[in-house]
């Protein structure tokens, strides 16, 4: 409910209670009229234990039944005599009983104060608590002797001093002694006063309890030991039986459950586990018991018992070899066999690399000492050191024998050490692999060191050779053996050994054969005239393959081109054969014949397949013309002092070059001859080792280019950065079919794009360019300036000031921070809008914007930054704010309605509401209706008077208002 709604229905009320009077009128009914007693202390009189309800109604009829909406008093009323047992009623505080006669229709009530009872002192230390018990309940310790007499459940509990344990549960009573240290701790009870108003009828009242909480003795949590018959116990002969319990209490006493000779006393808590271990060679387990006892009634005895436990020990040695891949890896066990009958048994063994273990299962059978088993080969990884423990042994459905079992464990690995050599072929090195090799320490073969090697040949001759200082990196190495050691073909066995190397069963053996080198093939070719050709004869000389086979392909092309103009295809598997090609048909020109082999056997030793053999020929004794590029430009310089010459031309040709004016001009231009810009050349070839004719002639247009350098009227032009100017917009000039480019040096440097963005303060240059070739002897430099994106900075974006002070546009205008080069303009709108002066007035609910500009450039930045005005900031002191205390609505124009002064201004969401001196509201107004006319609602007159105004600011700071006004036509 808001401050206005309160003062609202406080006016009501309080206008109602000055117009009414009111009168209290009690009638005698049949059941008598209600009454109001007072019991202080119940417990001091046994009267009080048949308290008869009759005696305190007066004006009653017989007939009448009592009762109670209690459940509490059910019990202690007797609903037909009205006698109540007040005892019974174990809360303090009014206590209501009803009675009613229905021959009348009529009740009455019967309200007894009762005042409360706390029990009795408990002080003389009857009241014990045992420290293990979560939720001694205190009720239990207070009360009486006499019986029927019992504490009230209504009072309060607390500790003396106040929070001594911090444990106790003051409504319930509950008291934690679990969590309470042994000692004697003090509790109040008390049932509170029973008030009439302000006056204490029946004082409140206390009892004090003494609550001694005892020691929760326990024998504490019990554990059990074990050991190996082969343990060494010499750190056990004066074992403490408390390590085998936690959270013990000291006060006890240890028993033994058979005869050990340990325990010789109740004091006594220290056994010889040795002489324990001495009882029997087989172990055994041995049960001492610690006893706890209680340390008051209220607790309970406590006992614990504890295990030694000693099993038999089986000792076990190990033995294994270092392995080959391929190989079973067995393990052999040996032990006493007067400790294990013959049976099969389970082992558990656990298998490490010393990063990670694994524990494995077998199931293998033990006789006469000995016994084996084969670790999975899916376990080992090889070239890997591994460590094999056995941790238990047991025999399938027989007692298990000690799990320690002192077994010494032994390591092995698995070698899979290699050696590999590929065929050789004779003259060259034969090259061996050796991968995995392990040194005598189980390690991968790391540094220099000598291998000896035997090789046996096709005739059975042994020789053996050793490779000085091989390197191995992580047990690999390749070596090789010189061809001066390999000089009989046929097939070679090789068996090798490693200075220094893992002793193991393993055999480093290969063999290998040695090859012989293949002859090669031969190609030629013959023709009849070399400068009018008919016939060409392929002749091909070629070892017959035993697989495989030749693809011999003749072709012809014209000289200096690739299109083939004819062509051929045999396949031979070799022998001496010729094969003759007419090429008759070809038209006059000068050619090429080109014969190829490629061979696709797999023949051992062979390192080239394909052959190749060509020669040149002509037909009709024709030159092949020249090629060139028609349209050729050349710069002027680059050609300086002379300016380039025929020689310069650019041309692909067979033969003597000769340069001509014309088509048909006989005159043969030398090579010095100058270029002239815009002239046509004529250029030919003669084939002079043929005594051929001269080729047609092809024509080469020149051109001979000097660009000029660009122009510009402006080498520091200005531009915003709001246009996003880019190298386009730099205004250069070039002449004539020239092309400009943009560079960001003065010489070499980068190409620019056009559409590259300007960069303020960075040199642009030009030059300009003809047909992609000739570029102007210098570059023209620019340098544009971009003006940048600076929004107005201002001291604040909202301003709080009061429209009565009459503010302007000038009230913006000094939130401005200048930045030097720009200025700044007000609009009344983000966008377009209408730019405002200083000496503009501010408007209520107008926001209003100030937008940068650059007066130099006349660049604008297209955001504005919005300022927040807000016109209600007015101290009403300082503009005479008053309230108005009343108004005569008479019509005759003055003063005809009630409203205050500048409110909407100042207090923009204020609401005011006019209330009769009855606490009826006649009107209801705010901002969009200020002032009252004087009618109840809009509706009838309200007559002259005094009238009260309730009006709430809603505005920080200040407080609702009320008060009266004056009414008066």
């Amino acid at each position: 409910m808001n401050n206005q709604n309160k003062l609202t229905i406080f006016l009501r009320w309080f206008i109602f209670l000055i117009m009414m009077n009111y009168t209290i009128i009690s009638s005698a009914q049949c059941a008598g009229s209600d009454v109001s007693i007072t019991v202080c202390e119940k417990d001091s009189d046994v009267a009080n234990r048949t308290f008869d309800l009759f005696a305190v109604l007066t004006g009653e009829d017989p007939g009448g039944v009592w009762s109670t909406q209690d459940p509490v008093n059910i019990a202690a009323l007797n609903p037909s005599t009205g006698v109540v047992d007040l005892w019974s009623i174990n809360n303090f505080g009014a206590h209501e009983f009803t009675y009613t006669n229905d021959a009348c229709g009529e009740s009455a009530i019967v309200t007894i104060n009762l005042g409360g009872y706390p029990g009795e002192n408990n002080t003389d230390g009857s009241a014990n608590a045992c420290g293990d018990d979560e939720s001694v309940n205190l009720h239990g310790f207070l009360g009486s002797n006499t019986a029927g007499k019992v504490q009230d459940f209504n009072g309060t509990w607390a500790e003396v001093p106040a929070g001594a344990t911090g444990n106790l549960d003051f409504s319930s009573g509950n008291f934690n002694a679990s969590a309470t240290d042994p000692g004697v701790y003090t509790f109040t009870y008390t049932v509170d006063a029973i008030m009439d108003g302000a006056t204490v009828v029946c004082p409140s009242r206390f009892a004090t309890i003494e609550v001694e909480v005892h020691d929760p003795r326990t024998a504490g949590e019990p554990s059990s030991i074990t050991f190996c018959t082969t343990d060494d116990f010499s750190t056990y002969t004066n074992f403490d039986l408390h390590d085998l319990l936690t959270g013990e209490s000291m006060i006890g006493s240890w028993e033994q459950t058979g005869s050990y000779g340990q325990i010789t006393s109740t004091s006594d808590s220290f056994v010889n586990i040795q002489e324990l271990r001495d009882l029997s060679t087989e172990g055994g387990s041995y049960i001492f018991t610690y006893n706890a006892p209680r340390s008051h009634p209220v607790c309970s005895d406590s006992s614990s018992d504890v295990t030694i436990i000693i099993l038999p020990a089986l000792e076990e040695t190990l033995a294994s070899n270092n392995y080959c891949v391929g190989e079973d890896y067995t393990v052999d066990i040996s032990y006493d066999a007067t400790l294990l009958p013959n049976a099969s048994y389970e082992i558990e063994y656990t298998l490490s690399d010393g990063v990670s273990a694994t524990q494995q299962l077998d199931t293998i059978p033990f006789s006469g000492g000995t016994a084996n088993f084969d670790i999975l080969a899916g376990l080992v990884t090889p070239n890997t050191e591994y460590d094999v423990t056995i941790s238990n042994i047991r025999n399938i459905g027989v007692s298990d024998v000690c799990n320690d079992i002192p077994v010494p464990g032994l390591s092995f690995i698995v070698s899979n050490s290699d050696v590999d050599i590929a065929d050789v072929c004779i003259t060259t090195d034969g090259s061996v692999d050796l991968t995995n090799i392990l040194d005598d320490t189980k390690v991968l073969k790391n540094g220099a060191f000598d291998v000896t090697y035997t090789l046996t040949d096709a005739a059975s001759t042994q020789t053996t050779y050793t490779a000085t200082a091989v390197d191995f990196v992580d047990g690999d190495a390749t070596f090789a053996i010189p061809s001066a050691n390999l000089t009989t073909l046929g097939n070679y066995g090789i068996e090798i050994s490693v200075a220094n190397e893992l002793n193991t069963n393993c055999v480093l053996a290969a063999t290998f054969e040695l090859l012989p080198t293949p002859s090669d093939m031969t190609l030629d070719l013959t023709f009849d005239n070399s400068c009018n050709t008919s016939t060409i004869d392929v002749i091909v000389d070629a070892p017959v393959l035993s697989t495989g086979e030749y693809t011999i392909t003749y072709e012809v092309t014209a000289l200096g081109d690739t299109a083939v103009l004819l062509s051929n295809t045999e396949i031979t598997t070799g022998t001496t054969q010729t094969f003759p090609f007419d090429v008759s048909s070809l038209a006059d020109g000068n050619y090429t014949v080109t014969v190829t082999s490629t061979q696709t056997d797999t023949t051992p030793c062979r390192t080239v397949f394909d052959f190749s053999h060509s020669i040149d020929f002509a037909r009709g004794g024709v030159s092949l013309p020249p090629t060139a590029d028609m349209d050729q430009t050349f710069c002027l310089e680059d050609f300086m002092p002379v300016g380039p010459t025929i020689a310069d031309i650019m041309l692909t040709a067979s033969g003597t070059i000769r340069f001509y004016d014309t088509a048909t001009d006989t005159t043969i231009l030398p090579d010095t001859t100058v270029l002239v810009d815009g002239e046509d050349y004529y250029i030919a070839t003669i084939d002079l080792n043929y005594t051929c004719a001269e080729s047609e002639r092809i024509q080469v247009n020149v051109t001979v280019a000097d660009p000029q350098l660009p122009t510009t009227t402006e080498i520091a032009p200005i531009f915003c950065a709001t246009d996003n100017p880019t190298v386009a917009d730099l205004d250069v000039q070039i002449t004539g079919n020239e092309v400009l480019v943009w560079y960001d040096a003065a010489t070499a440097g980068n190409i620019i794009d056009s559409s590259a963005a300007l960069v303020d303060g960075q040199t642009y240059y030009a030059e300009s360019e003809i047909n992609n070739a000739c570029q102007s002897a210098t570059r023209l430099e620019v340098t544009p300036s971009v003006v940048g994106l600076t929004e107005p900075v201002l001291n604040a974006v909202s301003l709080s000031i009061c429209q009565l002070d009459a503010p302007t546009v000038s009230e913006l205008i000094a939130l401005e921070n200048i930045v030097t080069g720009w200025n700044v303009r007000w609009y009344d709108a983000a966008t377009g809008g209408n730019e405002v002066s200083a000496n503009d007035a501010l408007v209520s609910g107008t926001n209003y914007y100030a937008e940068s500009y650059n007066p130099a450039s006349g660049c604008v930045i297209p955001t504005r930054i919005e300022v927040l005005v807000d016109l209600t900031d007015c101290n009403p002191e300082e503009h005479d704010f008053y309230i108005p205390d009343g108004f005569s609505p008479n019509g005759d124009g003055t003063n005809d309605t009630y409203f205050v002064p500048n409110i909407e201004v100042i207090f923009p969401e204020f609401t005011i509401e006019i209330l009769n001196r009855y606490g009826n509201s006649l009107f209801k107004g705010d901002i969009n209706n200020p002032a009252w006319d004087g009618t109840n609602n809009g509706n009838s007159i309200s007559p002259n008077g005094v009238y009260f105004y309730i009006i709430n600011y809603n505005k920080e700071g200040f407080s609702p208002k009320q008060g009266r006004i004056y009414l008066n036509r």
